[in-house]
């Protein structure tokens, strides 16, 4: 337990600040926001999987693909993805395990489902 005089001399003492440790911020060069787009535009890469392969923010990754023209958000089913559906669905496959499989959330599997 702390005393009277102990806790003044805690109080009185000056505050230890410790130093703010920030990460360094990551610009992109010109080439590399080209890849980015490019491998956004192939949807081969969520707005998550570019952030973490270019070691850059999310959100800095959707300012720079609006910035380019490009809508971000929920992209629609392809063609081939609705055949795996359909096929994957056929084989007694339920809509989470299709959205697991598919890299999906499963109400979108269920949307196109009718379910």
């Amino acid at each position: 337990m702390v005393m009277g005089a102990d806790l003044s001399n805690i109080l009185a003492s000056p505050v230890r600040e410790l130093p703010l440790q920030h990460d360094r911020q990551r610009r992109l060069s010109a080439a590399e926001a080209d890849e980015l787009v490019g491998l956004y535009r192939d949807d081969t890469c969520s707005t998550y999987d570019l952030a973490e392969r270019f070691g850059i923010n999310r959100e800095t990754v959707a300012r720079l693909l609006k910035a380019r023209g490009l809508i971000v958000g929920q992209r629609p089913l392809n063609n081939f993805e609705k055949e795996q559906i359909e096929t994957l669905r056929a084989k007694g496959l339920s809509a989470n395990a299709i959205g697991l499989h598919l890299g999906r959330d499963p109400k979108t599997v269920r949307g196109y489902l009718g379910a």
